[in-house]
């Protein structure tokens, strides 16, 4: 095992511990890859949207996460305002 550990001494269950972890990330990797072999373009649309947000908040000096809440918020106060879908009241 190669390591920057200095120590360099584990015991059995560190390694296990270690491969445990291991095998949690090479899992979600294969899963990522079964799940979206067919459909390519919902994870291309995803990426655009997180580069899209991204340059946005650059622009505005902005958190990725503030510029997304501000972009939610202006949405929800537009649909609050003029429901895309209004919802009407049976009785």
């Amino acid at each position: 095992m190669i390591t920057n550990h200095p120590e360099g001494s584990f015991t059995t269950s560190d390694i296990q511990n270690e491969n445990a972890v291991r095998w949690q990330i090479e899992q979600l990797h294969w899963e990522l890859k079964q799940l979206t072999r067919s459909q390519p373009n919902p994870l291309a649309c995803c990426y655009l949207a997180w580069l899209s947000l991204k340059v946005k908040a650059t622009q505005c000096g902005k958190t990725l996460f503030a510029a997304q809440h501000d972009l939610l918020s202006d949405y929800l106060r537009a649909e609050l305002r003029n429901p895309y879908i209004p919802a009407f009241l049976i009785a």
